[in-house]
């Protein structure tokens, strides 16, 4: 059996924590498994996000929670400076 390394990437930006998942998802009717199960994450896991309490978010679950909500990946993050 041959092993591949595979290279993960994270989205480690401080703009990620303040994002507007639950507040899209609650407008849109979507129950938490319906984005959980799709990007493979666990509900508490995808709660860390929602709160913004997740140190770091593998850029593919965000690509497919973006999906799932019907939005672009950066429709997801607040974006206002201070």
């Amino acid at each position: 059996m041959k092993l591949h390394k595979v290279t993960v990437e994270y989205y480690d930006d401080p703009k990620i924590r303040n994002n507007k998942i639950r507040e899209l998802r609650k407008s849109k009717g979507i129950r938490t498994r319906e984005l959980t199960e799709p990007a493979n994450m666990s509900r508490t896991y995808l709660h860390m996000i929602e709160q913004g309490e997740a140190p770091m978010i593998e850029v593919r679950k965000w690509h497919t929670i973006a999906k799932v909500l019907g939005v672009k990946d950066e429709d997801l993050v607040n974006c206002t400076e201070e």
